[in-house]
């Protein structure tokens, strides 16, 4: 059977495979069903993001859903390959315990190298994230422990990008990497203040260039917000107490974008606005 949309070919899929609405809502996460509504009907786009739990539910493996939107979307599915890249082992690899039965076995967990034409950047999670970290790269692992820990016990949708050093900000390839992610918090050091630009202030750059049609960037309507978190002094190591109060803080607080953070040995540290 040809379908001309996307959402045609959704819309036969879970009626052929008796999915209610209601259930596909809930294991994509969105409270109402018009959502998914939406999504058959043309109305809006089923979100990158979204991909990998649509395709769950439709009881489709990953391969066999880029297969379909390939046909629809194919764009889109490479804009899904550069998020999704491939795993590699690298030095340090994260290692995570889960719960199996009486024992409790070792899962490897290690970031994802991705590569957006001649520019490395290294990615955690940035399938289902909604909220992503962005950081310069750095060689130990105690924030990627951290944000796993919080993505286990807390259910967050945290991802992290790391930036390599010295070489020039990949901007057009961070703006096709980030521009369907809702939040974006940049992790800068104080003792690195004094290079020219700030991160934050080069990502926004990035994505204004992208927004008024710059050659060689993605096409964008949106640009997600931008916070940018000045930590000092440098943490030796990351904890998930520290990232889930600064990520619940700016869900509070979401107009106020600039933020220095004091890092404490003890587990509460002050926020001061700046």
């Amino acid at each position: 059977m040809q379908f001309k949309t996307f959402g045609e070919w959704l819309r036969h899929q879970r009626l052929q495979k008796e999915i209610s609405p209601f259930k596909m809502a809930e294991a994509l996460g969105y409270k109402r069903v018009s959502a998914i509504y939406n999504f058959e009907y043309g109305i809006a786009p089923l979100p990158i993001t979204k991909w990998p739990a649509m395709a769950s539910v439709l009881q489709l493996s990953m391969e066999e859903f880029l297969r379909v939107m390939e046909q629809f979307s194919p764009e889109k599915v490479s804009e899904f390959e550069l998020i999704r890249g491939t795993a590699i082992p690298v030095d340090g690899a994260l290692y995570g315990k889960t719960s199996g039965g009486d024992e409790e076995q070792l899962t490897v967990i290690a970031p994802t190298s991705v590569r957006a034409g001649d520019d490395d950047l290294r990615a955690y999670q940035l399938e289902d994230a909604e909220a992503v970290l962005v950081t310069p790269e750095t060689g130990e692992n105690s924030l990627l422990q951290a944000l796993d820990q919080l993505r286990r016990q807390r259910e967050a949708r945290l991802g992290l990008l790391q930036l390599t050093r010295d070489v020039p900000f990949p901007s057009a390839a961070v703006v096709s990497v980030l521009k369907e992610v809702k939040t974006v918090c940049v992790l800068d050091h104080e003792d690195e203040r004094e290079l020219p630009g700030s991160l934050a202030d080069r990502l926004k750059a990035a994505f204004l260039d992208a927004l008024t049609g710059a050659e060689g960037y993605p096409d964008i309507h949106r640009v997600p917000k931008i916070f940018s978190v000045i930590v000092s002094p440098s943490p030796d190591e990351w904890t998930a107490h520290a990232i889930e109060e600064i990520v619940r803080h700016f869900q509070k607080n979401g107009r106020q974008r600039h933020l220095s953070v004091t890092m404490e040995r003890s587990v509460s540290f002050p926020i001061k606005r700046r």
